[in-house]
Order: C-alpha cells, then structure tokens, then sequence
C-alpha cells in the first residue's frame, strides 16, 4: 500500500536562492518547513501537494505532485462561504 501525506502550501518566505516552503499539513494541522529546491516548481502559494511517504516514514519531497482537484474544490469552497459571508453583511461601520 502506497502511503501519502497531503499538505497544503501556505507561503514561500526568502529569496529564490534559499526560499523556504511552508507546508500544512492537511490530517493534523502541523506546520512543516522544507527548502523550496526539495519541491521543485510544483509547490506555488495555494498549492495541495500529496507527497508520498518512504517504507521509513519520512516524506519523500522530491516526489511531491499537486492534487488540482483538491485545488478546485476548495477554491469552489472558499468562493462559496464568501458569497455567504456577503449575504449576510449589512455593510457599514462596526460597532463594538
């Protein structure tokens, strides 16, 4: 059984030389930093990476792929509870 971790990208902090990814993970929320040169192209802000797993465990990064539908999906997601958030707006200043 081929096992995989997906992650979602949150940001790439540095410069291109020495960027550095910042991944979420999507089974327990925890915080990864990998060097951008360990992903390649495919890891962009907003990206879903799933990244399989060696037989030891650890990620293998250099394998990573985006999962596009995952991608859509939540794009879809996010798109919707904005239009909800929007309906639900009065407008005007808030008062606390």
């Amino acid at each position: 059984m081929n096992r995989s971790v997906r992650y979602a990208v949150d940001r790439i902090e540095g410069d291109a030389a020495s960027a550095i990814v910042v991944l979420v993970a999507d089974a327990d929320g925890a915080v990864v930093e990998v060097p951008r040169t360990a992903l390649g192209r495919s890891a962009i802000e907003g990206a879903i990476l799933v990244v399989p797993l060696r037989a030891d465990g650890t990620p293998a990064w250099a394998s990573a792929a985006r999962d596009s539908a995952e991608e859509a999906r939540r794009r879809a997601a996010a798109a919707d509870t904005l239009a909800t958030l929007r309906r639900k707006d009065r407008g005007g200043d808030l008062t606390l």
